[in-house]
């Protein structure tokens, strides 16, 4: 539609909510993790456009990469790369290893990019976003499922309280049909 302007900004999760609780984005695409865990900061509407799931991330000759799907307690003793502490992927797989009552081998923090290659090279291993992995897939690294990880959904969140202009309502529509 070339009478819409579409401005398309990366930013971190938290600033994506700082920035939607001040209005300065009429949508944002985020997982609906990430806005649950930001609780009453703002109050929004969130359509849901795709699901993924969690996955092991293991080096193709490690033991545990032969198994079809991996449980949290199958891999808490080994040295865990994940993403920064602010991300809801990071948020989510603490959550799975409190709930089983499991202190994690966290070994360090690293951006996606850093991590693969870490696991490549046998440094440890990590739980990503099955698709977010799929867009840096190695062949030397391993994707197993993580049993008992909840749906990951992610979507197109808006404020409630805000008038929705013509050009956002037919963006929200445009994004519905294609679902």
């Amino acid at each position: 539609n070339p009478d819409i302007h579409l401005l398309l900004q990366e930013e971190e999760e938290p600033e994506l909510l700082k920035a939607m609780a001040q209005g300065l984005y009429d949508i944002i695409f985020v997982r609906q993790s990430m806005l649950e865990k930001s609780g009453n900061e703002f109050h929004y509407e969130f359509l849901p456009l795709a699901y993924d799931s969690l996955v092991v991330l293991l080096p193709k000759g490690h033991p545990l990469a032969l198994k079809n799907s991996l449980s949290i307690k199958e891999i808490a003793c080994e040295p865990l790369l994940l993403m920064p502490a602010y991300t809801a992927i990071h948020q989510l797989c603490m959550k799975l290893f409190s709930s089983a009552k499991i202190t994690p081998n966290l070994l360090r923090n690293a951006r996606m990019e850093s991590i693969i290659g870490a696991v490549e090279s046998g440094e440890g291993i990590s739980i990503f976003a099955k698709s977010n992995f799929q867009l840096f897939q190695h062949e030397n690294i391993v994707a197993a499922p993580l049993r008992n990880a909840p749906r990951l959904v992610i979507g197109a969140a808006y404020p409630k309280e805000s008038t929705k202009n013509p050009v956002q309502k037919h963006f929200l529509q445009y994004l519905q049909n294609r679902i």
